[in-house]
């Protein structure tokens, strides 16, 4: 690509990017988007711990190379703290279910292992001041 001027491109300064960056930020805009987004230009969203929140409330860990660990190297960390305690990959069809229905308290006094067979369906807390029920799936007004 042809710099403005005569100053020469600017590459990112993400090592192993081979990407025009820009002059103000020295990033390409796939790096640049991923900082602006997370604080950081790291595939993981905290480069510290490999652990984040995915949009159903769930902590992903990264675990690469884990039976369980999806293509991206990341297990559902309620998953992974049952596979370590019973000293085996889960199957497919079991399920970790928490107790108190809190998605990222994973503590193993807190989840229960069940196939897909027994475990509840219709999850549904209802609300004890406007009796809202709140389900799975959504809300419903009781």
């Amino acid at each position: 690509m042809k710099a403005w001027g005569n100053t020469p491109p600017v590459k990112c300064k993400v090592e192993d990017c081979d990407k025009q960056g820009s002059r103000k930020s020295f990033l390409c805009l796939i790096h640049y988007k991923r900082w602006k987004r997370h604080g950081h230009t790291n595939l993981a969203r905290n480069p510290a711990t490999g652990r984040y929140r995915n949009g159903e409330g769930y902590i992903k860990v990264l675990t690469p190379g884990h039976t369980n660990a999806d293509y991206r190297g990341y297990v559902l960390e309620h998953r992974l703290v049952m596979s370590n305690q019973l000293q085996r990959p889960l199957k497919e069809n079991e399920i970790v279910h928490h107790k108190n229905g809190v998605r990222d308290d994973n503590r193993f006094e807190n989840l229960v292992l069940l196939t897909r067979e027994t475990h509840p369906t219709g999850h549904h807390i209802i609300c004890p001041n406007c009796s809202f029920e709140f389900t799975d799936l959504g809300y419903s007004r009781s």
